[in-house]
């Protein structure tokens, strides 16, 4: 093996073995024009700033409304590769309201899956972009 293929290696081991990173964050805001569920907690409509960590398992969503009151969620799945477009929150309806069923994230290559994939949904998904803030990247 020749040494650049070492070193390349060598720099890629903190992301395959998913070790802990000062950066690897996302900071945006997201408008709900209607009441949601995200994990059995209800959000009203209304403005909220989001925070995805991603740098390091388990990757986390917290969510803070303007009044200051924080929800932190894990996605059951975190799948690679994604559609392309926006930062995005998709939402479903199911059992008669509005859930969140993802958070797409196309400038970080993943979408964080919140209901499972074999779920009936009754709509098909609605998706509210995220204003991105600010990202660490790896």
């Amino acid at each position: 093996m020749k040494p650049i293929h070492i070193w390349l290696i060598a720099l890629s081991a903190p992301l395959l073995f998913g070790q802990a990173s000062p950066r690897g964050k996302l900071n945006g805001a997201v408008t709900l024009d209607q009441l949601a569920t995200w994990g059995g907690v209800a959000l009203p409509k209304g403005s909220y700033s989001l925070a995805i960590q991603y740098a390091r398992a388990p990757v986390t969503a917290t969510l803070r409304s303007a009044d200051g009151k924080t929800n932190n969620f894990e996605p059951l799945i975190v799948l690679a590769g994604t559609e392309t477009g926006h930062a995005r929150i998709c939402l479903v309806i199911c059992e008669g309201r509005w859930c969140v069923r993802s958070v797409e994230l196309p400038e970080l290559g993943i979408s964080l899956l919140f209901l499972p994939r074999n779920q009936p949904y009754d709509s098909h998904p609605k998706c509210i972009g995220i204003e991105i803030d600010h990202h660490d990247g790896l």
